[in-house]
C-alpha cells in the first residue's frame, strides 16, 4: 500500500478514488480528485499566506464541491 506517493504512479487512494467516481457516473454524477502529494500546500491556517502555493485554488476546488469525500 501506498501513502502521498508523487509523481505520475497511482497511489492506491488514487485508485480506490477512482472507483467510487466511476461507480458514482453511472448515475449521472460528475467529480474529480484533488492530490496534495507533489503539490505546493504549505502549512497554515489563512487562505493564502504564502506566494506561489496551490493551496488556494484547492480550496476554492473544496468550498465549490457539493460533496466532499476525505
Amino acid at each position: 500500500m501506498r501513502s502521498l506517493t508523487s509523481g505520475s504512479e497511482p497511489s492506491s487512494s488514487a485508485v480506490m478514488a477512482r472507483q467510487v467516481l466511476d461507480a458514482l457516473g453511472d448515475h449521472g454524477v460528475a467529480g474529480g480528485t484533488v492530490r496534495a502529494a507533489g503539490r505546493r500546500v504549505l502549512p497554515g491556517t489563512a487562505a493564502d499566506l504564502f506566494s506561489g502555493a496551490e493551496w488556494p485554488r484547492i480550496r476554492r476546488q473544496i468550498h465549490d464541491a457539493e460533496v466532499l469525500v476525505a
